[in-house]
């Protein structure tokens, strides 16, 4: 019933829906412009580098989706969740019905913009394996997001937090600059796209991993790690909307105003 409500709200607003749609097509074509094809690149070293950061930016923009587009949605109902909870609305039942549909959106705008940049750069790598990791990377940006939502205050608080929780996942991949000590402690522990990157990094075929001196390694274990936080921060967004309390009225006020209702119905 939730998940049906939520839904119905949301295709009331088609041209936001388009708008969300567009940003994955958006940045595809950005990504296609400014690296091409990839195998044109003479210089296997340069084309090893490109491709990471090709990488690097799907993964980035996959977890964006995914936290920016969830990171207002239980805020700006908080007073009607604390309305709904006086009568037995169940708290993991609504977290559910968010994030099953919003993950289905940062499902879709994963899709798109992998599929483009797949087919227009020529990505290597297996497909399925890189596509399971960007969706699986883009669930967990919507699920951080939430944890944003119910510890923000305002919907405008909301908005001020993703990019604090977005930009170290960029400084902190582990491409832009080798990491050492506590920032690679941090990368290691809290940075989803972190373990994205290398995820995708080890389905490399062997001459881009010989070049980039590493070994065959499997992906699923990084992998695994990014669903990890995913369930985390689910799991954390439960005692915080908990926290929200219920409404203002009570359990024992219930009966009487079920009476007085009554009464004004009757009349």
């Amino acid at each position: 019933m939730l998940i049906r409500r939520y839904v119905s709200i949301l295709w009331c607003d088609r041209e936001a829906l388009l708008a969300l749609a567009g940003q994955g097509l958006l940045i595809a074509v950005l990504l296609g412009l400014v690296f091409g094809k990839l195998a044109d690149v003479a210089n296997p070293f340069e084309r090893v580098t490109q491709t990471r950061n090709v990488m690097l930016l799907l993964a980035v923009s996959c977890f964006w989706f995914g936290a920016n587009t969830a990171a207002k949605e239980l805020v700006k109902e908080r007073v009607i969740f604390q309305r709904e909870r006086d009568f037995n609305l169940r708290v993991p039942a609504y977290l559910a019905s968010k994030l099953i549909v919003l993950a289905a959106i940062s499902l879709m705008q994963a899709t798109i913009l992998f599929g483009i940049v797949r087919l227009w750069c020529g990505l290597p790598g297996m497909l399925a394996a890189e596509w399971l990791t960007l969706c699986c990377l883009a669930m967990t940006g919507t699920s951080i997001g939430l944890l944003i939502s119910g510890i923000a205050r305002s919907e405008e608080m909301a908005t001020a937090l993703v990019p604090a929780v977005v930009i170290p996942q960029i400084i902190l991949a582990g491409v832009v600059a080798p990491l050492s000590g506590l920032a690679k402690w941090l990368a290691k522990s809290l940075i989803s796209v972190h373990w994205a990157q290398l995820a995708l990094e080890r389905l490399l075929p062997q001459g881009d991993l010989a070049l980039l001196n590493r070994p065959k390694e499997s992906w699923v274990g990084p992998f695994l790690v990014v669903t990890l936080h995913l369930v985390v921060s689910a799991a954390l967004t439960i005692p915080v909307l908990r926290g929200w309390g219920r409404g203002t009225e009570s359990r024992h006020a219930r009966p009487f105003r079920f009476i007085l209702d009554r009464v004004r119905s009757s009349k």
